[in-house]
């Protein structure tokens, strides 16, 4: 019957549905220990493990933001645009040429999103968590080659 307990449906409305959890997805690199050295060509690979239960048509937007010493991670991240912003779909690694970046702190965080409803997959917005990492200048170069000998 309805939920009145009135009306008789003509047929039964059973059916199974299966209930489960997403698993956001989770940054593997780089992590809170890891420093990157400015170079002339600094490369920053991005590495994540995508949404579970695996799902066809997934999309990542990953962001990267600066982390000043006077803000905090929620701060950063809530109140700067981002450094980086780049949507990758049915993969879960993005290389950046971070060009122009100066030595300090900086976090990250993916975001999985459905592919043709462009909505959030999962509890949080479909955000990762936010994980910070450090770039620092190269040290100059000592080698023999660029001391002069004094006699």
């Amino acid at each position: 019957t309805d939920s009145m307990g009135i009306e008789h449906f003509a047929a039964p409305l059973c059916r199974t549905l299966s209930v489960f959890a997403w698993r956001l997805p989770l940054p593997i690199a780089p992590t809170p220990t890891d420093t990157v050295v400015l170079q002339h060509r600094t490369m920053i690979g991005f590495a994540w493990l995508p949404v579970y239960p695996a799902r066809p048509g997934t999309c990542y937007i990953v962001r990267c933001h600066r982390l000043p010493d006077t803000l905090t991670i929620a701060e950063a991240v809530r109140i700067q645009q981002p450094l980086l912003e780049q949507r990758v779909c049915n993969g879960t690694q993005l290389r950046w040429q971070a060009k122009g970046l100066s030595p300090g702190t900086y976090v990250w965080s993916v975001q999985a999103l459905d592919q043709l409803t462009e909505l959030p997959i999962g509890s949080s917005d479909g955000y990762s968590i936010t994980v910070p990492f450090t770039i620092r200048a190269a040290l100059p170069n000592n080698s023999k080659h660029h001391r002069r000998r004094l006699r």
